[in-house]
C-alpha cells in the first residue's frame, strides 16, 4: 500500500485514532495543510441545507491530485470506506 498522508482536523480525535490503528499514516497537527493527499474535515457546507457533499476530488499547484473528506455525520467506519473508495486500496 502507498504511503498516503491524511490530515485530521482538530477535533475529530475519534477518526484519527481509528485510521492510526488501521496503520495510515496520520500527519500530526499543523503539517496537515502542506504535505496530505487526503484531508478530512467537517462543515465544508454548513449553510446549504440540501446539499453536503462527503467527498471533493481536486488538484494542487503541482497537479498532484488531493482529496478532502467531509466528516460531518459520518462515521469513522464511513471515513475509511471514503478512503478506501477514492485510492482504491483493499487493505485495512
Amino acid at each position: 500500500m502507498k504511503d498516503y498522508r491524511i490530515a485530521v482536523q482538530i477535533g475529530l480525535e475519534e477518526i484519527r485514532g481509528y485510521l492510526i490503528s488501521k496503520g495510515f499514516r496520520v500527519l500530526p497537527h499543523g503539517k496537515e495543510e502542506l504535505d496530505a493527499d487526503i484531508t478530512v474535515l467537517t462543515g465544508l457546507q454548513e449553510d446549504e441545507d440540501d446539499v453536503t457533499p462527503t467527498r471533493m476530488v481536486f488538484k494542487d499547484d503541482h497537479k498532484k491530485e488531493k482529496i478532502l473528506i467531509d466528516a460531518t455525520e459520518l462515521s469513522k467506519e464511513e471515513v475509511l470506506q471514503l478512503i478506501k473508495l477514492d485510492w482504491k486500496l483493499d487493505k485495512h
